[in-house]
């Protein structure tokens, strides 16, 4: 859920009238706020944070990242978006989903949208609707086709195909752009995604700039809704500390160290791949393989995880997407199976279980672990779940596989084990190269007073 209501608070910095004796590197730490997200060519303030720019000092939801790649990422609505400007005078950004940036019938066919009350679409750009799984007939001549996806689609008009597709989803782009062409130009089509498109961030101009003449920092607090209030000298929250791997990732009942990174905890600390993200629920997700997956058990000592897809409400309202943990650094537990989901099937063909979403175009759904049912289905995707669940049903039990996929599965972490132990033995932390491919890595503990400040380089 998202509030309607955004607005700045004054995040004054410190006074520099700090004793001889305080360090530099506290003297930085005490004025992040006044430090800019730089990734490859953007450089960007308020009302955005990320990297070595604080929480506090931007929108809880606005956290920029930079790649690898030197390329700087939103994530926002489970979707990545690339920000490929920003305009800091009028709070304008150009982003690209991600999975546009290449063919378009390998990207992801799912529909995102910009929470409304913190983006505006710029005028200069409009919504079409991408119409997918559709039967061709000689009265639609404007089509492409994609491999599982079926023939394609594209209108301004949401209702247009409506009778003839399986299921839809929207893009935006340039208001010049023509969707109704004899043959779509989906060369045209994916060169247009790639460019992104153009939004404005709403935030409470007047009261920022009250902000900054008052020699203060705009930001936010963290309460919801998000409301004004003044806080006149030290930011939130308690001092970071002085090595970032001693921090732990915490978020509801999750806690985590080694191998994993986020929030307070270093990427350098943990895998690249395998940053945790902690949303306004207090729920935990890791986003991979372009998917979101949530988080809902940590084993500190076995470094195992248990995994739910995004189903967290109903079976239909789940994103039909194939998605493949990476080999190299999980491994499914072996109390689970992989089974695959068919659907958009032919409906006059028997199948031993099968189920319709009412009301949102998806004809017959079944289930099954073997792969008899490709030639009658338009696509499938694949999932986990324990070995005991009984597939070939005479009516597939909705409720019951809900609550199978709510529970999520189990995987385990592969790491070195025992080029972390010798890490630990030295007293250092465990964490990895950037290098490809990604090995443990020993990193020095914080010592004071002779003695070393560390946390157990476990889950």
């Amino acid at each position: 859920m998202y509030y309607s209501q955004t607005s700045c608070l004054v995040l004054f910095f410190f006074l520099f009238s700090l004793n001889p004796l305080t360090g530099s590197s506290s003297i930085q730490e005490l004025r992040l706020c006044e430090t800019k997200f730089q990734c490859g060519n953007i450089t960007v303030g308020f009302p955005f944070w990320g990297g070595n720019r604080r929480k506090y000092c931007g929108h809880p939801l606005l956290e920029l990242r930079c790649n690898k790649n030197k390329r700087t990422s939103l994530f926002i609505s489970n979707q990545e978006f690339y920000v490929l400007h920003v305009d800091q005078t009028s709070y304008t950004l150009t982003l690209a989903r991600t999975d546009h940036l290449g063919s378009f019938c390998s990207s992801i066919f799912t529909d995102t949208t910009l929470p409304p009350e913190l983006f505006e679409l710029s005028p200069t750009y409009k919504s079409l609707t991408v119409f997918y799984y559709c039967f061709l007939s000689m009265h639609y001549v404007s089509s492409y086709k994609c491999p599982m996806r079926g023939f394609i689609f594209v209108s301004e008009n949401p209702d247009q195909y409506h009778t003839i597709c399986g299921d839809t989803f929207t893009v935006n782009v340039p208001t010049s752009f023509v969707a109704r062409e004899k043959e779509l130009n989906m060369t045209n089509l994916e060169s247009v995604l790639s460019k992104g498109f153009e939004v404005k961030v709403k935030i409470d101009d007047i009261s920022c700039q009250e902000c900054l003449s008052s020699h203060g920092s705009c930001g936010f607090n963290e309460t919801f809704p998000l409301g004004a209030k003044c806080s006149p000298l030290n930011p939130p929250g308690p001092p970071p500390p002085t090595s970032k791997c001693e921090s732990l990732f915490q978020c509801g009942n999750i806690t985590a160290g080694f191998p994993f990174w986020g929030g307070t905890r270093h990427k350098h600390c943990g895998h690249p791949l395998l940053e945790l993200r902690c949303n306004q629920y207090n729920s935990t997700s890791l986003f991979i393989s372009d998917q979101v997956y949530y988080v809902l058990h940590v084993d500190q000592t076995s470094y195992n995880l248990t995994l739910a897809r995004d189903l967290l409400d109903f079976f239909c309202s789940f994103t039909f997407t194939n998605t493949t943990l990476p080999s190299e650094i999980f491994e499914i537990s072996s109390t689970y199976k992989s089974v695959t989901f068919y659907h958009h099937c032919n409906p006059y063909l028997p199948y031993l279980s099968n189920y319709t979403c009412p009301g949102i175009g998806r004809p017959p759904i079944t289930v099954s672990g073997n792969p008899e049912y490709h030639e009658s289905c338009l696509a499938s995707f694949a999932t986990n779940v324990p070995k005991s669940f009984v597939l070939e049903e005479k009516e597939l039990n909705m409720s019951n596989l809900e609550s199978v996929l709510r529970k999520g599965f189990e995987v385990k972490v592969k790491i070195d084990e025992k080029a972390c132990q010798e890490c630990l033995s030295s007293h250092e932390h465990c964490g990895f190269t950037e290098t490809f491919p990604f090995e443990v890595k020993c990193i020095p503990a914080h010592r004071q007073n002779g003695k070393f400040l560390m946390h157990q380089a476990s889950l």
